[in-house]
């Protein structure tokens, strides 16, 4: 009640601190740097592992758990999540800030290289994620067939395409088999 009463008998003094406040947060904002896509180097790290004509079920039980239970012996792992579809798993790992990526990621590379994975089970395809690099679009391709060597071929072939477009920096196959 004190301060209050202080500041009503005092309204010059309380207006000329509210005008000094706002001068300041001006000033301050105005030598901000100001970037519409700030540099963002999360350490993100995803695998994909395709077995294909497996149930997610199956996925899941055999290719999941086992890639899973060995990654999460890394250390500076902040969350761990895991995907088991018909066909194909897919794991995403984030990493504490600060995290050295490449190092992480070749130490998962050896940790998984001592797993057996089952017989037709392609081996594990790494890939991080730069969000300084947008992507401008992402396709799918499926053949009713499932004939993935095919898949493989078409995705290269539309590949060479794009990279003849003016403006195209960069195309990623991502999922498919060595």
């Amino acid at each position: 009640r004190g301060i209050l009463k202080k500041l009503v008998l005092r309204p010059i003094t309380v207006c000329t601190i509210v005008i000094i406040v706002m001068v300041l947060g001006i000033l301050g904002t105005g030598s901000m740097a100001v970037n519409m896509m700030p540099n963002m180097n999360m350490p993100f790290l995803g695998i994909a592992v395709a077995y294909p004509g497996a149930s997610a079920e199956v996925v899941e039980d055999e290719v999941s758990s086992v890639l899973e239970e060995n990654i999460r012996t890394v250390s500076n792992i902040k969350t761990l999540t895991t995907y088991s579809y018909d066909n194909a798993s897919v794991i995403t790992i984030q990493f504490d800030y600060g995290s050295d990526l490449d190092k992480k990621q070749s130490e998962i590379e050896k940790k998984l290289k001592l797993v057996t994975l089952p017989s037709g089970c392609y081996e594990p395809i790494y890939s991080t994620v730069d969000f300084n690099a947008t992507a401008v679009a992402t396709m799918t391709l499926h053949r009713a067939d499932g004939d993935i060597d095919q898949i493989v071929k078409d995705a290269e072939q539309l590949s060479q395409l794009f990279y003849g477009v003016e403006g195209v920096g960069q195309v990623k196959i991502v999922g498919a088999p060595n």
